[in-house]
């Protein structure tokens, strides 16, 4: 089962179902980047090159948000951001500081984070995390 995520100028369109909520445990986190979880339960932005983040890994943000503040994260999901330029059919992995790239990572974490449907279209699943 799908959800869908819709923005347009960081303003949802359309929301179905629930999402998960957590804390944000840094400065500031943007919307539609891949965040990892502390041990004290906060979410911070996910990076590769960081190995404390093997199998922290929970999602991607659904909003911005900064420090304490309430976040929505998706887990398991279809997601559309129009302002992405995905390639239909790849994978995407977790890249740096947030991010998500299509190039299989070289060293760090390898952490498969979804396929691209289309343009805007990333189908989240979360893979097995493996470090180089």
């Amino acid at each position: 089962m799908f959800r869908k995520f819709i923005t347009k100028n960081g303003k949802f369109e359309e929301e179905k179902e629930e999402v998960k909520s957590y804390t944000v445990g840094t400065f500031y986190i943007e919307a539609f980047k891949v965040v990892a979880l502390k041990d004290n339960g906060t979410v911070v932005l996910a990076d590769n090159k960081n190995k404390d983040h093997y199998e922290k890994v929970i999602g991607i943000a659904l909003e911005s948000r900064f420090l304490n503040q309430g976040i929505n994260v998706a887990d398991d999901n279809e997601i559309i951001n129009i302002n992405w330029q995905l390639k239909t059919g790849a994978t995407y992995f977790l890249g740096r500081d947030g991010n998500i790239t299509d190039e299989f990572p070289k060293s760090g974490l390898i952490q498969p984070i979804g396929m691209a449907k289309n343009n805007h279209t990333l189908e989240i699943n979360i893979g097995e995390c493996a470090i180089i």
